[in-house]
């Protein structure tokens, strides 16, 4: 009695646990369809235009989805969402802005009054959703890969 009891306790382990694998799996696939359609909302921003001197950086989740492209010019950095990113949102409000002040604020103590022009940047936002981020003057940013990195991370925390 007490092996057919271990048996079936047994038997009701595995379900569960096969029953729990299968339903990650679904969100999984979920999470993704979620994503493909949000992408879908606003193709106009997915077909960018890229001017002879430009490079583009994608900036992916931790789960490698497709966040944004930030689009490297000769002085200036644009940063594109893929997906509706709001404006109000904390992560934007409290780090990305403050992030993108604080270079903003460092530049501006470092500036040679002759041969410089501070960074710069405008959030360019409709309907409360971000279009573009355009960053001008971020020359010293461009020339340093770690930088470029830092402002990659700040904008897929934000974005996620």
């Amino acid at each position: 009695m007490e092996s057919e009891l271990r048996s079936k306790i047994d038997e009701l382990k595995k379900f569960l646990e096969e029953k729990i694998q299968s339903l990650k799996r679904e969100l999984e696939l979920y999470e993704l369809l979620l994503t493909i359609l949000e992408l879908g909302i606003e193709p106009e921003v997915r077909r960018i235009k890229i001017k002879p001197g430009e490079k583009v950086i994608e900036i992916k989740s931790s789960k490698g989805l497709h966040l944004a492209n930030m689009v490297i010019g000769k002085d200036y950095i644009r940063i594109l969402p893929l997906k509706r990113i709001s404006y109000n949102s904390l992560a934007v409000k409290e780090f990305l802005i403050r992030y993108l002040d604080g270079l903003k604020k460092k530049s501006e103590n470092e500036l040679n009054q002759d041969t410089n022009t501070p960074f710069d940047y405008e959030v360019r936002v409709e309907d409360n959703y971000i279009k573009e981020i355009f960053i001008k003057n971020a020359k010293d940013i461009i020339v340093d890969e770690l930088k470029i990195l830092e402002l990659k991370a700040a904008i897929e925390y934000s974005f996620q």
